[in-house]
């Protein structure tokens, strides 16, 4: 494939602003892309940023590759290089507040000098809206 003609051609005419053969490299290619992003199993919205960030980076370096014959191996290195930055971002990430700690709001509440037995009073203005059950420490 390295020395596939069509694609000499096909990168000549994306940099010479043909719009058709944009979309033709794109959908000649994109099943190259996705698949790099499966195989690192990455989710639907990592494969869509995978995949974004994968073509920016290509129109802003076509004219710069030295061989435009080897434009698949560019993706597919692109893409795995880009595939790992986002596994390792997400490595980093820190976990999302899914709800409050009792001994927290507790400690809050202590702070604040309010009684234990106005506790529910409060929470009723921490957490308003929720309804006795869903409220935390409430039994289910």
């Amino acid at each position: 494939m390295r020395d596939d003609p069509s694609v000499v051609a096909l990168v000549a005419r994306v940099c010479g602003s043909d719009q058709e053969a944009w979309h033709e490299l794109v959908e000649r290619y994109a099943p190259l892309v996705w698949s790099i992003c499966a195989r690192y199993q990455l989710d639907r919205g990592d494969i869509d940023d995978v995949g974004q960030t994968v073509w920016l980076l290509l129109v802003e370096n076509i004219r710069n590759l030295r061989e435009p014959a080897a434009l698949p191996g560019w993706l597919a290195t692109t893409t795995r290089r880009e595939s790992i930055t986002v596994l390792r971002k997400r490595d980093r990430e820190v976990p999302v507040f899914e709800g409050p700690d009792e001994d927290a709001i507790r400690q809050h509440h202590a702070a604040l000098g309010v009684p234990s037995g106005e506790v529910h009073q409060v929470d009723s203005l921490t957490w308003p809206g929720l309804t006795e059950q869903s409220r935390p420490g409430s039994q289910e």
